[in-house]
């Protein structure tokens, strides 16, 4: 199913610009576009650091060509990075290739990017055609959509400084000043370098240029670092790096599944105070937030009494046309997929009332997935189903693709929930859960089973599946890497 507003394909595409933000640090020097034979290429190497750990390496090729007497640059980007759940002591590596098309004054004409990380191949693949784009992606080989898009929706300006980050002399950069600027304060004393900042949805990269506009260094909010090298060493073995951002809590509470109502602070950084409205205005429902002397204050919200006592029957006798376009299949969510309708029919087959066919939906992949965020991350309803383990996101997507064949819409909520692990002790950690609609949008966690929303769930974003959350998980990802942490104000627990 495909989103209704512009505004929705740009949260559609938050996923492919942050593995460009991962992977793209540089930007060719300036050249003469008619003195550069077709054949020559030059190439780039990155080491990608965070918090003094080389989790991994990219390379950029940039070479030009004519074609039909049109001058056209192509950039083929090589990244692999080894991260690891902060819950799971498995590890895996994401190798990702992204080549680039552009016209000598900056305008896209193709960008393709594929993902593998052993488990999943997913690739996406955009062309632009007067003021058209065609943005197709694929999943394991074969087609999960096709979407007509006009131009002004995904614009060059706006995609630029994520692919390139124009920090070269380049004559595009004219068009976009409104989101570049020289840095004031460089992170680090490079000589022979100049600073700038990029910024996108909230998001500011700070890149160092030389005198030629290649960028030598690279710093995100999130603490990850690009750093130019000669050449990535043959040998080389990246160290694995927690993928779950994780915010470390100053007090443990025991049976947090139990909670009515918890209250902790955040320190005012800046960076806070730049999520801090739109963890309010998205999550209105799980969070009360306000900014006080003592810093961020967020309240977590229970739902007890209120996830499942809804009386509506089913199927569901209307669905209002501004949520039905969380019914049809999803890239992740594949509810069209054969086996996933035989087994959402099957489960909701005797049941008469929305609530208990959603329970019934959540409680059968509680106890058919095994929880294994080792094995891959972010996988799709249908590998779930056919292999019977995944992360909290896999849960989710099958709960999602089950009700959604069932006739009911979901949809993907991201954020952090809080919990209590032997080896980081209490913190709040990236989670994903399902939301359906039996007559208003009820949260369902096949993680850890269907049943109440206990006060320990903050929601950061939501969309379709994993695939279309937006800015506010790329907001959060810098807010949680650089967090000083949370302090527990107060809790309460249901009687």
């Amino acid at each position: 199913m495909v989103p209704t507003q512009p505004a929705e394909y740009l949260r559609l595409m938050l996923p492919l610009f942050m593995a460009v933000l991962l992977a793209c640090c540089t930007c060719p020097p300036s050249v003469d576009h008619e003195s550069v034979p077709a054949s020559e290429s030059v190439t780039y190497a990155y080491l990608l650091y965070n918090r003094g750990t080389c989790f991994g390496w990219r390379t950029e090729s940039v070479n030009y060509e004519s074609v039909s007497g049109q001058v056209l640059l192509n950039t083929r980007i090589e990244t692999v990075v080894k991260t690891q759940d902060v819950f799971y002591r498995g590890s895996t590596i994401d190798h990702s290739v992204m080549n680039i098309t552009q016209t000598s004054a900056g305008r896209f004409v193709r960008i393709n990017q594929a993902v593998d990380n052993g488990h999943q191949n997913r690739r996406t693949e955009i062309v632009w055609r007067g003021e058209t784009v065609t943005m197709s992606r694929y999943l394991d080989g074969s087609v999960a959509s096709v979407d007509e898009l006009p131009r002004e929706v995904l614009p060059d300006a706006e995609i630029w400084p994520l692919v390139l980050h124009a920090v070269g002399k380049h004559p595009l950069v004219t068009s976009i000043t409104r989101s570049i600027s020289r840095s004031p304060v460089p992170p680090l004393p490079l000589p022979n370098a100049e600073w700038l900042s990029v910024r996108l949805n909230g998001i500011e990269i700070t890149c160092a240029a030389n005198d030629a506009g290649t960028a030598v260094f690279a710093w995100f909010p999130d603490g990850t670092t690009a750093r130019l090298v000669p050449q990535i060493p043959a040998e080389f073995e990246p160290t694995v790096l927690h993928r779950n951002g994780i915010v470390p809590v100053d007090r443990t509470i025991q049976q947090p599944e139990d909670l009515l109502r918890l209250t902790i602070v955040v320190p005012e950084t800046p960076q806070v105070r730049k999520v801090a409205g739109g963890f309010e205005e998205c999550g209105r429902e799980y969070q009360d937030v306000h900014i006080s002397v003592q810093g961020v204050v967020i309240t977590l919200k229970a739902g007890f009494g209120t996830t499942f006592d809804m009386e509506v029957p089913f199927p569901l006798p209307a669905i209002p046309e501004t949520i039905s376009g969380y019914l049809g299949p999803s890239l992740l969510c594949e509810s069209d997929d054969p086996a996933i309708v035989e087994t959402a029919q099957m489960l909701v087959a005797t049941h008469t009332s929305a609530a208990e066919s959603a329970k019934a939906l959540g409680e059968f992949v509680y106890q058919y997935l095994a929880d294994d965020s080792a094995s891959v991350t972010n996988a799709s309803a249908r590998y779930a189903l056919r292999n019977g383990r995944g992360d909290c996101t896999a849960h989710a997507h099958l709960v999602i693709a089950l009700a959604r064949a069932a006739g009911i819409p979901a949809r993907l909520a991201g954020g952090l929930l809080y919990d209590s692990t032997e080896e980081f002790g209490a913190i709040f950690a990236f989670h994903s859960w399902a939301e359906l609609w039996l007559g208003k949008w009820t949260p369902v966690d096949a993680t850890f089973g269907p049943r109440d929303f206990p006060a320990r769930y903050l929601l950061l974003d939501y969309g379709h599946d994993s695939s279309d959350l937006g800015d506010g998980i790329l907001r959060a990802h810098a807010w949680v890497w650089s967090s000083l942490g949370a302090k527990v104000l107060d809790y309460e627990y249901r009687r």
